[in-house]
């Protein structure tokens, strides 16, 4: 196996270890990332290079894709989660946020309370992987697109569209195009 097969193969783990998992972490994709901009295209024979060209184009475009399937519809990251859970008042007691669930006497609240905080902590999560998919998004990008500009350079435009194809949503695919063609 060759050092770029090698790249490629690294990559495409990340990836299904990210897709595999419904609660992975987005670090795994800036990993493949990595990895994909590792590959030395230069370092490829003639007969290798447009081969391989094509599968790092794959493999991109698939990153692209889990970040997007990922992330969430309407996503709004200025409505960020309370940081605290009010407890219940129980019998005029006000109690403060933080207290542990065992401190309410009555079941039927101390059970509310409970979920309330599972709840929270799991808006918590969804909130954070989602900023953090922003991130990464906004970290992935740029290496794409400019792996894009060079495989489009000598390519017919329908070539390149016809490449990028319906590997990721229709949204990306303008942003990608306009990315890579030339400036009026």
């Amino acid at each position: 196996m060759t050092e770029n097969q090698s790249r490629l193969a690294e990559a495409a783990a990340l990836l299904a270890q990210f897709r595999d998992k419904r609660d992975a972490e987005p670090y795994l994709l800036e990993r493949s990332a990595d990895a994909l901009s590792a590959v030395d295209l230069d370092g490829e024979s003639e007969a290798t290079r447009a081969p391989t060209e094509r599968l790092v184009l794959q493999a991109w475009l698939q990153l692209l894709h889990q970040i997007d399937d990922a992330k969430a519809i309407g996503f709004d990251p200025t409505r960020v989660p309370p940081r605290h859970v009010s407890p219940p008042q129980e019998d005029g007691r006000v109690l403060l946020p933080g207290v542990a669930p065992e401190q309410i006497r009555d079941p039927s609240l101390r059970e509310t309370y409970r979920q309330a905080l599972e709840t929270h902590r799991r808006d918590q999560i969804d909130f954070n992987r989602q900023i953090n998919l922003k991130k990464t998004d906004d970290y992935v990008t740029p290496f794409v697109e400019d792996f894009l500009r060079g495989y489009a350079r000598g390519r017919p435009e329908q070539q390149v569209k016809e490449e990028i194809g319906n590997r990721v949503s229709f949204a990306r695919t303008l942003a990608l195009l306009k990315a890579i063609s030339p400036s009026p």
